[in-house]
């Protein structure tokens, strides 16, 4: 007695599984950048100079770059794979999305004099290899 087996539905689940190789090969590519241009927001940050020496009395450490790191640290998974099976361009306004709350995050926590340092903060994604 002869059986016959019939797939439905091969095609769509294959593009699917490219979809989310694609939109995985983008999260892989994609670097993060946090900071500011501004001379002092490292002492800002850390309460100290980068060459180890003090930084000015009441200046620091604000520790506003790890509020945008915690911020990245929470949301970047989440919001890839929610992503993943739309495709690289998905992955990739998704990533976005978090860069921006992660400025948000390192903006709220900034102490505020003039706002220069507040504003002059800022995130970045970029393929790997795009920037150095």
């Amino acid at each position: 007695m002869p059986v016959s087996v019939s797939v439905t539905g091969l095609e769509r689940a294959v593009s699917l599984l490219r979809l989310v190789e694609d939109g995985a090969k983008e999260a892989g590519r994609t670097h993060a950048r946090l900071g500011s241009g501004l001379p002092y927001a490292y002492w800002i940050n850390y309460g100290r100079y980068a060459s180890g020496r003090p930084g000015r009395r009441r200046a620091g450490p604000a520790r506003f770059l790890e509020a945008g790191l915690d911020a990245l640290r929470e949301s970047m998974a989440p919001s890839v794979a929610r992503n993943l099976e739309r495709g690289p361009q998905a992955v990739r306004h998704g990533i976005t999305g978090v860069l921006g709350a992660a400025t948000r995050a390192m903006r709220a926590r900034t102490p505020v004099v003039t706002g220069a340092l507040r504003d002059s903060l800022h995130s970045t994604g970029y393929p790997r290899g795009g920037v150095d």
